[in-house]
C-alpha cells in the first residue's frame, strides 16, 4: 500500500510540475502581444531571425530558463522580426536578438544583443530575477501543500489501520 501511495505521489508530481510550468510562446502581431501584456503577467519576450547565427546560439538556452519551475509565474515569448514587422517596428527592434523585460506592463530592461552566449544563461536568469518580480505562493501551491499534508494524515492512518487489522487477523488464527 505504502509502495502504491509512494508511486502515486510521484505520478502526481510530474503531472502536476508539467502542467503548471511555463511555456514559450510564439506570437506574431500587435495585437496578440498586447493580449498578453494586458493579463500582467511579467514577461521575457524575445526578438530573433531564424537567419541570426547568435539567436539560433541561445534558443536553447531560453528554452532551458523558461522550463524551469522558479520561473513558472513568467510568461516567455519569442517574436520573429522577419515575420512581425509591425510589432517589432512598434518596439523599435533594430537589432536581434532584443530581449524586453516587461512587468506591470511596463517595459523594465531591454537587452539588445549577446556578449557571451556561453553564460547567457546565466545571464538570462541574473536579468530576470533583477528586472521582474519574484514569485509569490499562489494558490494553487497552497491547495497543493494542503492536498499533501492531507494524503500524508491519511496515508499513515491507512498504514496504522492496515497494521492493526493485520495483527487482529493474526491474533484470529494465532499465527
Amino acid at each position: 500500500m505504502k509502495k502504491i501511495s509512494i508511486l502515486f505521489l510521484a505520478t502526481l508530481a510530474i503531472c502536476c510540475a508539467h502542467t503548471i510550468r511555463a511555456k514559450v510562446e510564439s506570437i506574431k502581431t500587435i495585437s496578440e502581444f498586447e493580449e498578453l501584456k494586458e493579463k500582467g503577467c511579467p514577461m521575457v519576450v524575445k526578438f530573433f531571425t531564424p537567419w541570426c547565427q547568435a539567436c539560433n546560439m541561445v534558443a536553447s538556452s531560453f528554452h532551458k530558463v523558461s522550463d524551469d519551475p522558479h520561473f513558472s509565474h513568467i510568461k516567455f515569448v519569442t517574436v520573429n522580426a522577419d515575420h512581425a514587422v509591425e510589432l517589432a517596428d512598434k518596439k523599435n527592434i533594430k537589432e536581434v536578438p532584443t530581449f524586453l523585460f516587461i512587468a506591470n506592463n511596463k517595459v523594465k530592461s531591454r537587452t539588445v544583443g549577446i556578449k557571451n552566449p556561453e553564460k547567457f544563461e546565466e545571464f538570462l536568469i541574473e536579468r530576470i530575477n533583477r528586472k521582474l518580480p519574484a514569485k509569490k505562493k499562489d494558490h494553487i501551491e497552497g491547495v497543493w501543500d494542503n492536498i499533501m499534508g492531507t494524503f500524508n494524515k491519511i496515508s499513515s492512518w491507512t498504514w496504522d489501520l492496515s497494521s492493526r487489522m493485520f495483527s487482529a487477523i493474526k491474533g484470529l488464527f494465532g499465527l
